[in-house]
């Protein structure tokens, strides 16, 4: 190995600082430019103290043969957002309304030791990725495909709006992350859910009415949740191609409505990729886009695309 001077070290880390420096400086200005507040808005949410998101659940759960959570007809009963908010209250916590209609931001430590979770109230579920739900909008006996599904959280929120009628393919490629989806679907007492392992890059013999591409990405949007993604070499040019190559095989797949989105803010990996997808498939149009920012006191950095089938 050859050995380097003094003054060549210093020459090599003086590059190396400015080289970041400059890559900071162009990030936050490509936020300050697109956010509302501009860049000291950006740099609040890494200090604010950051809530965990509760997706409030109305589903049917089942334990030892016994229906929980029902009224005196046997009928399902669903929690409303104000009443979780209640009972929250009561147990100490401190909660807001999120963008999506089951969504409350909730501060406190010990959430998931509460019985209200045990019992199946509420999932932790980013804003954001409820949002998508609430956009793709399943229906009572719909089939779906989750084509990137692990921990299995859309896939679940998809089963609760069909009221678990119809049915949900959830693709993950690693196996060990398949068993994360059958938990969560088991905690919850959702049984239309099939999960599965498998590439979604490739294209399958199968057919739905609807699809849910929330693929892999840089996660960008996700900075103050997971710092450590600042230091990850990532390499875009692979990771755009497998976003395209999933949108387009779901596209094969469903009949009526495609939701596309990511949990970050890099426009070659959102809007980009829907304008290619439009450009070289003509039977599909976008009826709804939304670009959500980090804020100090709203969800993480977003894109969703609905696409509907002409």
């Amino acid at each position: 190995m050859k050995k380097v001077s003094v003054k060549e070290f210093i020459w090599y880390a003086a590059c190396g600082i400015i080289v970041v420096f400059g890559i900071i400086c162009m990030v936050f200005g490509i936020i300050g430019y697109h956010m509302p507040g501009g860049a000291n808005n950006f740099v609040k949410t890494f200090e604010a103290k950051i809530p965990l998101d509760l997706k409030i659940d109305n589903r049917i759960k089942f334990k030892n043969g016994d229906m929980l959570v029902c009224d005196e007809n046997g009928v399902f009963k669903k929690i409303s957002k104000d009443e979780l908010r209640s009972k929250l209250t009561e147990l100490g916590f401190e909660s807001a309304d999120g963008l999506a209609s089951t969504c409350l931001y909730v501060n406190g430590s010990g959430l998931l030791d509460t019985k209200l979770y045990k019992d199946g109230y509420f999932s932790v579920q980013g804003d954001a990725s409820q949002l998508s739900i609430d956009i793709l909008d399943p229906k009572p006996g719909q089939t779906m495909i989750d084509m990137c599904a692990a921990p299995g959280g859309k896939s679940c929120a998809a089963a609760e709006k069909m009221k678990n009628e119809g049915k949900i393919y959830a693709f993950d490629f690693h196996e060990h992350r398949v068993k994360l989806i059958e938990k969560e679907a088991n905690r919850l007492g959702l049984t239309i859910i099939d999960a599965k392992a498998g590439d979604s890059t490739k294209l399958l013999d199968i057919k739905s009415d609807i699809a849910l591409c929330d693929v892999p990405c840089s996660g960008l949007g996700t900075l103050r949740r997971n710092p450590e993604l600042k230091l990850k070499d990532l390499d875009l040019s692979n990771l755009t191609d497998i976003q395209y190559q999933i949108l387009k095989n779901a596209s094969t797949y469903a009949q009526e409505r495609i939701v596309y989105s990511t949990c970050t803010i890099n426009p070659d990996e959102n809007k980009k990729q829907i304008e290619r997808f439009l450009k070289e498939n003509s039977s599909w149009e976008l009826k709804d886009e939304k670009r959500l920012l980090p804020t100090s006191n709203g969800p993480d950095g977003f894109y969703i695309a609905l696409l509907i089938k002409k």
